[in-house]
């Protein structure tokens, strides 16, 4: 399923810009969300006073599960990435954000967290 691509991308230098004149076009294969670049557009939306109502959450989310691994780290795109403490920080910042922590299986992280010490 495109929910497991969800969330803020970083700019449209990959894949088609944004154009809603011209409706849907065909997605490039890399063209997914950012779990860097979704915390970040949540974070300036929040800072600007935004109430987060207009956000397609469970969209975020279901990219946010997609992109956990089974050693409770994250991967920062669905393709596969390098998986460290940056994107557990991510992804539960995103969570809290989104008041909903379905995005993540708390108890990997947490055991994640702890074999990082």
């Amino acid at each position: 399923s495109n929910l497991s691509r969800c969330g803020f991308r970083g700019s449209s230098y990959l894949g088609i810009p944004f154009n809603p004149s011209k409706g849907p076009g065909t997605a490039h294969p890399y063209d997914s969300g950012h779990i860097a670049m979704t915390y970040t557009g949540l974070s300036c939306l929040v800072i600007l006073g935004d109430d987060l109502s207009r956000v397609n959450k469970e969209a975020c989310l279901a990219g946010l599960r997609a992109l956990q691994l089974e050693d409770g780290s994250f991967c920062a795109v669905p393709e596969g990435s390098e998986n460290d403490m940056r994107f557990v920080y991510c992804a539960s910042c995103i969570c809290y954000m989104l008041n909903n922590w379905s995005g993540m299986d708390m108890k990997k992280a947490i055991s994640y967290i702890k074999r990082s010490m």
